[in-house]
């Protein structure tokens, strides 16, 4: 959720008979979420934890300059040198999103920027994405950050696939986007729908 302007934007699109969840793993970034839904007074809900497949304590790199791009998956250091940038580690707790959301009616939308770790949070969705036909996922597209985390930016193509989804790119003003097409991507924001 970084420090919520689309949960923001979310909230003020759903209103208040809507719901909004916003989750965070970078403590700082965290604390920056919540202070921003107090300061706007919408009623999301945020937590500080990681979004995962499971539940389990993560290590995290936050990194010092590029702090968005915070992640489970480290960077060499010839990465961080040609970044200008540090990390430093930190435990968080990681938890499957459907055991956040398990109590909401309907859930239509669910945005995934969770640099590289989309396939884990994909499973973590199982239980959600099966109670809601009409959801659409909208997810980052970055097949470098999933190999940082020794994913395969193919299996979570498969995945998406596997559960009737079908994708659009929003770089191509919401086009249709093949898989194959997909794969040759090296960055994007994809939107999953059936």
């Amino acid at each position: 959720a970084n420090i919520g302007y689309y949960s923001l934007l979310a909230a003020m699109l759903v209103g208040p008979t809507g719901g909004v969840v916003a989750v965070e793993a970078h403590p700082r970034m965290a604390q920056l979420l919540r202070r921003n839904m107090v300061a706007n007074r919408v009623g999301v809900t945020t937590w500080h934890r990681a979004a995962w497949s499971h539940s389990e304590q993560l290590t995290f790199h936050m990194r010092a300059q590029f702090g968005a791009n915070s992640s489970t998956g480290s960077l060499d250091e010839v990465s961080l040198g040609e970044l200008g940038d540090t990390e430093e580690l930190t435990e968080v707790q990681g938890i499957a999103v459907d055991d956040l959301v398990d109590q909401m009616h309907r859930i239509d939308v669910i945005k995934i920027d969770v640099e590289g770790a989309e396939a884990r949070v994909l499973k973590g969705l199982s239980r959600t994405i099966a109670a809601n036909p009409q959801i659409t996922v909208m997810f980052e597209w970055s097949p470098g950050q999933m190999k940082m985390l020794d994913d395969d930016p193919a299996k979570l193509i498969d995945a998406f696939l596997e559960l009737g989804f079908q994708f659009r790119l929003i770089e191509d003003g919401l086009a249709p986007i093949t898989p194959s097409r997909l794969l040759q991507l090296a960055y994007g924001n994809v939107v999953a729908s059936r």
